[in-house]
């Protein structure tokens, strides 16, 4: 975590002169469309990196955490087994570089370096013409090649990856969500709370009519394979991803009710209450509350502007979370109606379906607020009536697709 209270200040001084934290090197938002748009084809497990001037001058790319994981996952190399030194270097022959003129096959080297801790590196032999400065490179792995993509917009590149690497995945879990649908098609139905309106009405309506139990469960709604997602086309509201409340035990603050307490405020909604509804990323809200990723020590924090650390969730915790929730997810879109005094809902026949969440993918969509967090609860200034509709994190509907490894559209 940053125990340093120095440091947070300096993070800080950052965030007030109006700079993000390494935001050079996350996607602006034309390289969001292009990465989404690349993702769509492969389908596969995928990291991002930034090509500097230091990379191409000493063909030197560092290996991070999360790009060990996407080797170690596909069978690329296990830096594990890699020996300080450049006489301990492997090269294989598994690269592939999708440039504007073609694909180019090479060779890729692996190795450690005997200074600075051995920290892994590699590299696309004979790249440096193909990558291109200050530009994002889209690196995956697809037919046991690891694939180097230069994220840029270029249709040639994209003809290429839906020609030679483009995804064929199994998609048998829409076939099930349609066999629960069933007849529903089209049809106005009534809401399981005809006479008022809930945000959660049209979440669990569609549960009802397809034989979903309401409950609670951290695990997908279906045999815990199947999540299903549903929200009114009237809400401009993100999509919610999964509730999760941090590890109080290791926290300074230690529950949900002081964090109202502390840095919640007086609203107008709960009369009596104080009130704490409001959205976390990654730089200070109105409350002073952001968020900070800290993959050296495995988790995520947030700080307040002045008081610092306030919680703190863990990595793993959050991957368990992620990966429960939404091995396979169904989108769903639904208009509401009211009919001689009841409310109705019509899901529309266009969904989406997503699967595999990459998980090194959500904290660097956190470190740029794609992915935000929400506080939503009240509590009466004593301390009594704590109530909350679900504290958790959530990701906009364009932006789904930066973080699965699969999004396809469907129709009922």
């Amino acid at each position: 975590m940053y125990k340093s209270y120095n440091n947070f200040k300096k993070i800080m001084a950052k965030l007030k002169r109006g700079s993000s934290i390494n935001s050079f090197f996350l996607p602006n938002e034309k390289e969001i469309k292009l990465v989404s748009k690349i993702q769509k084809l492969i389908g596969n497990d995928y990291r991002l990196i930034r090509c500097t001037y230091t990379m191409l001058n000493k063909s030197i790319i560092d290996a991070s955490g999360q790009l060990r994981e996407l080797f170690l996952k596909y069978g690329i190399i296990d830096y594990s087994l890699i020996q300080k030194g450049t006489q301990n270097k492997i090269v294989k022959d598994v690269g592939l570089i999708v440039t504007t003129r073609g694909i180019i096959e090479t060779k890729v080297s692996f190795y450690r370096p005997t200074t600075k801790n051995g920290d892994p590196r590699f590299w696309f032999y004979n790249s440096k013409r193909h990558l291109l400065k200050d530009k994002l490179l889209f690196i995956t792995v697809s037919k046991n090649k690891l694939v180097g993509i230069p994220v840029i917009e270029d249709e040639g590149i994209f003809d290429l990856i839906s020609k030679y690497l483009s995804s064929t995945k199994s998609t048998d879990h829409i076939s099930i969500f349609r066999t629960l649908y069933g007849n529903h098609k089209d049809q106005w139905i009534e809401s399981v709370s005809p006479l008022k309106s809930n945000p959660k009405d049209v979440g669990d309506t569609l549960e009802k009519i397809i034989g979903i139990k309401a409950n609670s469960s951290i695990k997908a709604d279906i045999n815990g394979l199947i999540e299903i997602k549903s929200k009114r086309t009237s809400t401009k509201a993100n999509d919610s991803l999964f509730s999760k409340t941090p590890n109080w035990k290791i926290s300074p603050i230690k529950s949900s009710r002081e964090m109202i307490l502390k840095y919640g405020y007086v609203g107008n909604a709960h009369k009596g209450f104080m009130d704490l509804y409001v959205t976390v990323n990654a730089k200070p809200n109105n409350q002073g509350l952001l968020l900070l990723n800290n993959n050296k020590d495995g988790e995520l924090s947030q700080y307040h502007a002045k008081d610092g650390l306030t919680c703190i969730w863990e990595h793993q915790v959050l991957k368990n979370r992620l990966i429960e929730k939404h091995p396979n997810t169904i989108w769903v879109q639904a208009e509401e109606k009211t009919i001689k005094g009841k409310i109705y809902f019509r899901y529309k026949n266009e969904m989406k379906y997503t699967s595999n969440p990459i998980f090194s993918q959500f904290l660097t969509l956190l470190e740029s607020s794609i992915i935000t967090f929400d506080w939503r609860g009240k509590v009466k200034p004593d301390g009594t009536k704590y109530r909350d509709h679900g504290h958790g994190f959530r990701i906009s509907s364009k932006n789904r697709i930066l973080l699965f490894d699969e999004e396809k559209d469907f129709s009922i």
